[in-house]
């Protein structure tokens, strides 16, 4: 048997299931939500408080609302050096309507990062690092 061509069939069965889908219209989960000022700041004071680092910087930050819930959700990228030194990791956190803020994680390490980032990929909040 053409090992080459069973090589190719393989590649084109595959590739047959890879398609660009939105996650929000999949699951209809969240809609996108622009964060308000005061929605940063607070999400920036919990990511904060969570890595124990007052100076933490920030870069790019997404939201979106869950469609069932009142609660907002918020994704981006922080600068310090608890997290990754020398570079931006992702944080994922909610706030709830009493703007109260849980911070379900900040990336520590490059592959704690990288499940961030395919969680708020997930619901629809998609921040890629500059390179």
């Amino acid at each position: 048997m053409n090992l080459r061509l069973v090589a190719i069939a393989l590649m084109t069965t595959a590739m047959a299931g890879c398609q660009s889908v939105d996650p929000r219209a999949e699951s209809g989960l969240t809609t996108p939500h622009t964060l308000q000022q005061a929605e940063v700041a607070a999400v920036q004071q919990g990511v904060r408080a969570q890595l124990g680092d007052s100076s933490a910087t920030f870069g790019e930050m997404k939201g979106a609302r869950m469609n069932d819930q009142d609660v907002i959700w918020a994704c981006g990228l922080v600068s310090s050096e608890k997290a990754i030194p020398d570079m931006p990791a992702h944080f994922m956190a909610s706030m709830l309507a009493d703007g109260s803020v849980n911070v379900f994680g900040v990336g520590r390490n490059q592959d704690q990062t990288i499940e961030i980032s395919h969680a708020c990929a997930r619901f629809g909040m998609e921040v890629f690092i500059p390179w």
